[in-house]
């Protein structure tokens, strides 16, 4: 029962199920997918942010505010990154190993936007699965990269200072 011109794909927004896709709208969301494998690739993060604004602002509209709220946004990186500290640079430092690091801060990175992100999918009429889906990707990325730089900048002072 396959149609000519259409790809199967497992992605709806109320459930993950089998769907029909024109091949152009696959092609279309191949091109983005690409297209944000070379931004985060390349560390092109400014530019990510850029291509995934139009994504979080039609999904959310209005309840999205026009700037930040800083003081909010400030605790949270403090306390995040001191999760990443704790559970991923410091036990890679032990280990001597820039690979726990990575590892430990994508699991990190995936379990804190997966908690966040999939309580929203879970609650919020407007989040999306796509939304979901794109957010704990990132968060896997940028944390398992922190995390690999923290480990790379404590062995240097380490090294500097003579490992004990």
């Amino acid at each position: 029962m396959n149609e000519p011109n259409v790809v199967h794909l497992f992605q709806r927004e109320d459930h993950l199920a089998p769907v029909n896709v024109p091949m152009q709208t696959a092609y279309e969301i191949e091109q983005f997918l690409y297209a944000e494998a070379e931004l985060l690739d390349a560390w092109k993060f400014r530019d990510w942010l850029t291509l995934m604004a139009p994504t979080y602002r039609a999904t959310l509209g209005d309840i999205l505010l026009d700037g930040f709220r800083p003081v909010p946004a400030l605790l949270f990186y403090l306390m995040y990154l001191a999760g990443v500290m704790v559970f991923a640079t410091a036990p890679a430092v032990r280990e001597r190993t820039w690979r726990a690091a990575l590892w430990r801060g994508g699991l990190f990175g995936l379990s804190a936007y997966g908690t966040y992100d999939l309580t929203n999918y879970a609650s919020l009429k407007a989040w999306t699965l796509q939304l979901t889906v794109l957010d704990m990707i990132w968060g896997t990325f940028v944390t398992g990269t922190a995390a690999t730089l923290g480990y790379a900048a404590a062995e240097a002072v380490l090294r500097r200072i003579g490992r004990g």
